[in-house]
């Protein structure tokens, strides 16, 4: 995939220091193979010093005009850690796949939880297919009333990420949004990566200020040492309303009159961090003794303290 994500960057760009600067890592040890090859196989001519012009090669898939396809999901609860993100969220989610899979037209995508109701968004806007791992019987008849009325290939597999699914590896990447405690990223990164098929890169979504530092520094020590390791952190990629039915709601509302402010329609609470992990040389079974013995992955998360900073 790295070759396919070189190649697009290449189409997309005309002279060679923007490809360089274009916000991916590279070095001409490694883009100068593909440039050769590109242009000893005619599809790449240099039109003046480092400007150059590529035919013969298809654009990378692009999401155009992409519109939000359901709205936010409506009750979520605490008990599950649930905090649904923003319609535009949830497509920036969607880009950022298309982007880093730029010549896939066929894929299984994993999420591992999906009170966001990101698998309409990747089942109406792209080709892949999507497989849903989730507990909560309401969110799964969410999904199925989209599923059904715009005849998208969603499968949903109702099962509890805080324990072994024992399913086959179906994945070939996957995106989750976990509670964000240790144990819970943790067993659904541990799920996440039992399902893989395909080797590649991963999608984690976690708040950094709700686990704190010390959680933080726990989790990828524990994930480093299972093989994974981010190449990219894109902080506040996502954005979460404050449902209304939440105690935090209430409390925030009530604060914010009592200061003089006054709360509107729609509050926000929250933003979250992405995450893109290098999976190629995961082992799932090398997180197993961090989490083997803890199960209650939703205790609610606690706000650090001075001595957390």
């Amino acid at each position: 995939m790295d070759f396919a994500r070189i190649v697009a960057l290449v189409v997309t760009h005309s002279d060679l220091n923007s490809l360089v600067n274009s916000g991916v890592d590279l070095d001409y040890d490694n883009l100068a193979p593909v440039i050769t090859l590109l242009h000893n196989t005619g599809h790449l001519h240099f039109t003046n010093r480092i400007n150059y012009s590529v035919s013969g090669l298809p654009m990378p898939l692009k999401i155009k005009r992409a519109l939000p396809s359901i709205p936010i999901y409506s009750t979520p609860t605490t008990c599950y850690n649930q905090f649904p993100c923003t319609e535009t969220s949830r497509i920036k989610r969607v880009v950022k796949l298309v982007a880093d899979y730029p010549y896939v037209s066929s894929m299984q995508v994993g999420l591992l939880g999906d009170d966001d109701l990101l698998s309409i968004e990747i089942a109406s806007y792209t080709p892949f297919e999507v497989t849903v791992v989730e507990k909560d019987e309401r969110v799964i008849d969410s999904i199925n009333k989209y599923k059904h009325a715009k005849g998208l290939n969603i499968e949903i597999i109702e099962g509890d990420l805080s324990d072994d699914l024992n399913i086959d590896a179906i994945f070939d990447t996957f995106i989750t949004d976990p509670p964000y405690t240790f144990y819970g990223v943790l067993w659904f990164i541990f799920n996440g990566l039992n399902l893989l098929q395909t080797k590649d890169r991963v999608y984690l979504i976690a708040n950094q200020m709700m686990l704190g530092n010390r959680v933080m520094s726990s989790l990828f020590r524990s994930l480093g040492i299972a093989g994974l390791f981010p190449v990219e952190i894109t902080p506040a990629f996502s954005q979460y309303p404050l449902p209304n039915h939440y105690r935090e709601s209430l409390d925030w509302k009530s604060a914010l009159v009592n200061m003089g402010g006054a709360p509107t329609r729609r509050m926000m609470s929250s933003t979250s961090t992405l995450f893109v992990m290098q999976s190629r040389f995961s082992d799932a079974k090398l997180l197993k003794p961090f989490i083997e013995q803890h199960h209650d992955i939703f205790t609610r998360y606690v706000v650090w303290s001075d001595g957390e900073k």
